[in-house]
């Protein structure tokens, strides 16, 4: 049995001076040298002898490979490793699994004697944590002293004899072949050559990829730029419109603390927003008043009260309330709060029972509709002008038929208000909100309060209104609900969808980065790049239609003659010559008419539903594809036998960003195709729904309708 105390590294570093340190490298700058050594053989079709050991590696099947090339020119080729190896197919090639133990399983090394040089490689692992296999450190060292060779040639073969004794005259022959010999000075400047080749080779390769990150990065900076450019000017939009309110909107959390106010505070309540953000919406507010007001605000009801502006005097107000669950604690709740002062309306109010006239000069200076009612006799005894501009009708209208108010409330909600507003409900007056149409056919939001007036003998024998236009205040709420939950959804789908493909390419890029590929695998991996490149625009595709939708921005359909039995066929092919698990059948009625309609967008709407049947019955199966004439429609079924859907989650279908089976990770999607499908169809005039069964499979259907009047291009804005 060799002595295998000794390391090839430590032989070669005894024969240097005491005090002198070896170059510590990366596991890839070691490979590049080795390679060196070794393409000298293959590059001048080198006879000679090939010594070399590595450790265990995800890269050991290409080492072999490359290993058998170079016996196709070496006399002989001696691989020692610490990973069981196959057994060599070739004459000139021994493999020796090293025993376990010995320093050779911790170092890397290659020996190369031929008839122009001989040489010595070797690199010790330093054992530091490394991130990567290829930034490992060894401490490297080389030499070209046959001395230095000879020993190491000598342990080597007496473990080559000891392990694989068949092979030990092979061995012993090459060597005498080929001894070690001073270096001709050609072949060390060969060598030399060799290094500055690889170190060239890898030098331009980042270069290629810092010059590929520098685009990307403009890029990025370019898309970021026009991003903070887009969200500046809704954030203007916002700034303008609440500048200009003259009501104040208010935020506070659960302990009554304003979190936001709108600048309209410093005219309203005559302080500025930063001395009253942080503070208490309480104080300031009439003592007498302030326990009804607090039980009205966390209740969500309407809240009148007294509060002391900042010049000292007390103005009214009129609190309008919506809870807000906090996020981190459901069990507690802020409110937004939309204040205004009412100051004036109440004046109004205590002129009505001293004066009528009073009341008139009044009421006719204010922007709410007045209003007074004879219950007697069931007629208007005063309406204000702001009845003219809010309604859109004229006062006469009202003297002339009173019931013709109630006429001009929206439909849904005339037998709600018709029931408030009759004499055994109003006697103690009521606050009702409700839509009114106007002539021209504008929806507006009305806020109505009633208000008993009582003669002497303490019986209401009148009714005094005041109504005003709460649409502004309606519509901004809806759209801070809106935009407060789309961002929600945007955030949490995008950062899941996006993170997806971008981890895909930051993974190949690093890998790229850190290390040498064929331009084979270069080319695989940049291909892989470009698909995940691909979703991502495919992802973003999708928010920018859904937003384009949904902001009623102008959505232009090109109509022309459309035979959906060719769209289908068209739109299916490209799905089976991918080569699903799945069967696609196409059931089409004989002699489909044709329908008017936009090509492209139903084509969409086809692709979509055949994805999400692909992709929700991930063990293949049938997809049918059906189309008939049902009435006067025509009518498009696509049918799975997949995962199917819960009642449940049908309930939630074509809302954005919905997914049926949100939890399943291997079903991607942004869970927009649905409601970007029930929007174009929808504009087509046609229907889109579903039928499905949990662990069945699930039926889409949609309808074109068959009697639209053709017209070979239309343009068709809003939704």
């Amino acid at each position: 049995m060799p002595d295998l105390s000794q390391s090839v590294y430590s032989q070669i570093l005894a024969h240097f001076p005491a005090d002198w340190q070896p170059i510590r490298c990366s596991k890839s700058t070691l490979v590049d040298l080795s390679h060196s050594i070794e393409e000298t053989f293959i590059g001048h079709h080198l006879r000679g002898v090939l010594f070399t050991g590595f450790q265990e590696s995800r890269h050991w099947q290409q080492e072999i490979e490359r290993y058998q090339q170079i016996s196709r020119y070496a006399e002989q080729v001696c691989i020692f490793s610490g990973h069981p190896l196959p057994v060599e197919s070739l004459y000139g090639e021994i493999r020796i699994t090293l025993p376990d133990n010995t320093p050779l399983r911790q170092e890397w090394f290659v020996i190369a004697l031929t008839e122009h040089f001989c040489c010595v490689l070797a690199g010790l692992d330093s054992l530091a944590p490394a991130t990567h296999e290829s930034r490992r450190m060894f401490d490297t060292i080389w030499s070209f002293d046959p001395d230095v060779i000879t020993p190491i040639m000598q342990m080597l073969s007496l473990l080559v004899e000891d392990v694989r004794p068949e092979k030990a005259a092979h061995i012993q022959q090459a060597l005498d072949h080929y001894p070690p010999i001073i270096p001709d000075p050609v072949y060390l400047t060969l060598l030399t050559l060799q290094f500055i080749h690889h170190l060239e080779t890898q030098h331009q390769v980042v270069l290629d990829q810092v010059e590929h990150l520098d685009e990307v990065v403009q890029k990025r900076t370019m898309d970021l730029t026009v991003a903070n450019q887009q969200l500046k000017q809704k954030q203007e939009q916002l700034v303008r419109i609440t500048d200009n309110m003259q009501d104040v909107i208010c935020l506070i959390d659960a302990q009554g603390n304003i979190q936001y106010i709108t600048p309209s505070a410093l005219n309203v309540l005559g302080y500025t927003v930063e001395s009253l953000i942080g503070s208490p919406i309480f104080s300031g507010v009439y003592p007498e008043d302030l326990l009804q007001m607090q039980l009205n605000i966390r209740q969500g009801n309407r809240a009148e009260y007294r509060y002391r502006h900042q010049n000292g005097q007390y103005i009214w107000l009129e609190t309008l309330s919506r809870l807000v669950s906090e996020p981190a604690d459901s069990a507690s709740s802020g409110a937004i709060l939309n204040i205004r002062n009412i100051s004036k309306r109440k004046a109004a109010e205590q002129a009505l029972q001293y004066s009528e006239e009073r009341f008139r000069q009044l009421a006719e200076n204010i922007d709410d509709v007045l209003w007074i009612r004879s219950l007697e006799h069931e007629d208007y005894l005063y309406v204000n002008l702001a009845y003219e501009k809010i309604w859109g009708r004229s006062v006469n209208s009202v003297y002339q038929n009173g019931s013709s108010i109630l006429d001009t409330i929206h439909p849904a909600d005339r037998q709600r208000v018709a029931l408030t507003m009759s004499d055994v409900l109003i006697v103690n007056g009521y606050d009702e909100e409700y839509r009114i149409v106007k002539p021209d056919g504008i929806v507006r939001w009305i806020h109505t309060r009633v208000f008993p007036i009582r003669n002497a003998a303490g019986a209401t024998y009148r009714l005094a209104g005041v109504s005003a236009d709460i649409t502004d205040q309606k519509n901004l709420e809806h759209n801070l609900q809106d935009i407060n939950r789309l961002k929600t959804d945007f955030l949490t789908t995008a950062a899941h969808e996006l993170r997806t493909p971008l981890t895909t390419i930051k993974g190949f890029t690093e890998l790229l980065l850190s290390r040498p590929f064929d331009e084979n695998r270069r080319t695989r991996y940049l291909t892989l790049m470009n698909e995940q490149s691909g979703i991502l625009a495919q992802i973003i595709d999708d928010l920018l239609d859904v937003s384009r939708l949904e902001a009623n921005r102008s959505i232009m359909l090109k109509l022309e003659l459309l035979q959906i039995d060719d769209l289908l066929q068209k739109t299916i092919t490209p799905f089976i010559e991918l080569g699903i698990l799945h069967q696609i059948n196409i059931n089409a009625s004989v002699n489909l008419p044709s329908c008017i309609g936009d090509i492209v967008r139903i084509g969409e709407v086809i692709k979509n539903l055949i994805s999400n049947a692909i992709k929700y019955s991930p063990q293949g199966g049938t997809i049918a594809v059906s189309a008939d004439v049902v009435e006067d429609d025509l009518q498009v079924s696509i049918q799975d036998n997949g995962i199917g859907m819960t009642v449940e989650q049908q309930s939630h279908l074509f809302e954005k960003f919905y997914r049926a089976d949100a939890s399943n990770v291997a079903i991607s999607g942004t869970g927009l195709g649905l409601a970007i499908s029930k929007l174009i169809i929808e504009l087509h005039g046609g229907k889109i729904w579903a039928k499905s069964e949990y662990r069945v499979g699930s039926t889409f259907y949609f309808t074109l309708p068959l009697s639209r009047p053709y017209a070979s291009t239309g343009r068709i804005s809003g939704i």
